[in-house]
């Protein structure tokens, strides 16, 4: 009882001043100085966004104080907590350690009171005990406090800059406008900034495209729907991509990136708390429907943007961070959905309440986005088909979308159904193992990515074809022999070649189209890509109807072998321009 009270007590305390705080900064309660007022604060000390910024953090501690107050969600309320303190910690860091001379004492209390919380769990008295969610593993603390840290780390980088000190430019930025340069600074991350925020947010977005992948069998034993209810569920996903690409693929050619992105968000946004609210077929297909959407929107995008946004020399890095992006998070989605079903409470909600944290703050870095498409025009807009490439990179991109049709028939094959293989046909009935199985496929392919980005795009695709055909081989006999580390050693060749034959393809797409058709040839690469993605899971599904779900498995690998095959031999035929020279 002693220890209950005790975190009572400190709950309370904690959670009274942070949400003071916080509502010091975005109201006149308590003292404080209104949204103006904690936009000037913010503004003083370096922080671009204005308003925004000071509404971001006065949220956040209010959140993280109102959790705290009724002890609910204490992770999330910790690494909140954490995270928007640690931001202050960085402020005052240069001034000491004692709040006489406005040092870290008073952040760094409150950041290590909040760990300590997220660590130790709420207590008996509180709303998490009421719904079971304490004595959580160790780990979960650790976590909260390693986002919170790493948000804090995030928000540094992408939002500060250094007040200038020169007493000139400083005397007139306050001539021109005294009220304004100091309510609203700049509210655009500069170039570096929304590089790192776009590469981010689209790692996100891919991450939630992927996090349903483990829950199929939890929902379907919930709801009663079988093995052909996950197909179209997963295929609705893919629906919604296809047409959120071929509709507005190469939008963002003629508006700009930052509106699509934006959209995008708000659309997961969405899409994440109908996962929340679940309880029918028809609403989980109306999240993934709304997924597909926003991952679509974003993708040729982000792609183009990031290309625009990067201020090296190596043309190439844009391209690979793009499907370091891709790929990463479709592994992680799984992943992380496996881990919190198997060993946390609430399987089928906890992930996406953090998931929607996560897009809420994505969506706060999309509105700080500056354009990087300086020739879009809006008021140009014109009804067209917003996929295509230009005559001059056909034969390019035939040659890429040959390989990247066996690869996503590949990724198709983990992403939807990994979970009910491995219980099946490998009898492995863990949700966090069958998420890691995805999840090295995924990052095998983005360590392929990162190692390739040096050598020419065909080469990488000539070299990754044939490591995805015999990887398919060994996934084939690893089912036949029921042999995990065959099964094991194919994922891990299928992930190489998979990451490969995307990478090279994309960048091959991007290289060979100029500027202005930039987003809407990258969108016509991957309606190639997602289409893929979704022909195996269909087959598959109509063939289970007639045959046990093992046999039509082995039908489709070996089908997809021999697609690898030819796209290989297409691939050894050297591209032409259109006055006939080869290119390579």
């Amino acid at each position: 009882m002693g220890i209950d009270l005790g975190l009572l007590a400190l709950r309370l305390v904690l959670g009274f001043f942070l949400a003071g705080h916080g509502l010091q900064k975005v109201s006149h309660l308590f003292g404080g100085e209104g949204l103006d007022g904690g936009s000037r604060e913010f503004a003083d000390d370096g922080f671009r966004g204005g308003r925004l910024t000071a509404l971001a953090a006065g949220g956040g501690q209010i959140l993280a104080g109102v959790l705290f107050l009724f002890g609910a969600l204490t992770p999330v309320a910790a690494a909140t907590a954490t995270g928007v303190m640690a931001v202050a910690l960085t402020v005052k860091a240069t001034k000491g350690l004692w709040v006489q001379h406005d040092g870290i004492e008073y952040p760094l209390v409150l950041v290590i009171l909040s760990i300590a919380l997220g660590l130790t769990g709420p207590g008996a008295w509180s709303v998490d005990a009421l719904l079971g969610l304490t004595g959580l593993p160790g780990w979960v603390g650790l976590a909260a406090a390693a986002l919170g840290l790493g948000g804090a780390a995030a928000v540094r980088l992408l939002l500060h800059r250094p007040v200038p000190t020169h007493p000139e430019s400083r005397a007139v930025e306050m001539t021109v406008s005294p009220v304004r340069s100091r309510i609203r600074p700049r509210a655009r991350l500069g170039r570096r900034g929304a590089f790192l925020a776009m590469a981010l947010t689209f790692a996100l977005l891919t991450t939630g495209g992927t996090l349903p992948i483990p829950l199929y069998t939890l929902w379907g034993a919930e709801l009663g729907f079988d093995a052909s209810v996950t197909t179209w569920i997963f295929a609705i996903y893919v629906l919604g991509t296809l047409l959120a690409l071929v509709v507005a693929g190469g939008l963002s050619d003629q508006v700009g990136r930052r509106p699509l992105i934006i959209a995008s968000v708000l659309i997961t946004v969405a899409s994440a708390v109908l996962f929340l609210i679940g309880g029918s077929v028809a609403v989980l297909l109306i999240a993934r429907l709304l997924s597909g959407i926003g991952v679509g929107l974003i993708t040729s995008a982000v792609t183009a943007g990031l290309a625009e946004a990067y201020e090296g020399e190596n043309t190439a890095t844009p391209q690979v961070v793009s499907t370091v992006a891709n790929m990463g998070g479709l592994g992680l989605g799984p992943l992380l959905a496996g881990v919190f079903a198997q060993y946390l409470v609430m399987p089928t909600m906890l992930v996406f309440i953090v998931f929607l944290a996560l897009t809420v703050i994505a969506t706060v870095f999309a509105l700080l986005l500056p354009e990087t498409n300086r020739t879009a025009d809006p008021s140009r807009l014109r009804a067209r088909l917003n996929i295509g490439v230009p005559r001059s990179a056909l034969g390019v991109y035939v040659r890429a979308a040959f390989a990247v049709v066996p690869t996503f028939t590949l990724l198709g094959l983990f992403s939807s159904l990994t979970p009910r293989f491995i219980a099946q046909s490998l009898d492995v009935h863990n949700l966090a193992v069958a998420g890691l199985a995805t999840f090295v496929l995924f990052e095998i392919g983005v360590i392929a990515q990162l190692l390739g980005r040096r050598f020419a795009p065909r080469v990488i695709v000539l070299v990754g074809l044939p490591i995805l055909i015999a990887s398919l081989a060994l996934v084939l006999i690893g089912f036949e022999t029921e042999q995990l580390a065959i099964f094991a050693i194919g994922t891990v060749l299928g992930g190489f070649g998979a990451g490969l034959t995307f990478s090279g393809g994309l960048r091959a797409v991007g290289s060979a189209v100029p500027h202005a058709l930039h987003a809407r040839s990258v969108a016509t690469y991957f309606v190639a890509a997602q289409g893929a993605l979704a022909v195996p899971i269909l087959t598959i599904g109509g063939l289970a109807a007639i045959l046990p779900l093992q046999i039509a498995t082995r039908i489709v690998l070996l089908a997809v072998i021999a697609l690898a095959a030819v796209a290989l031999i297409v691939n050894l035929v050297p591209a032409r321009r259109t006055d006939g020279s080869p290119r390579e």
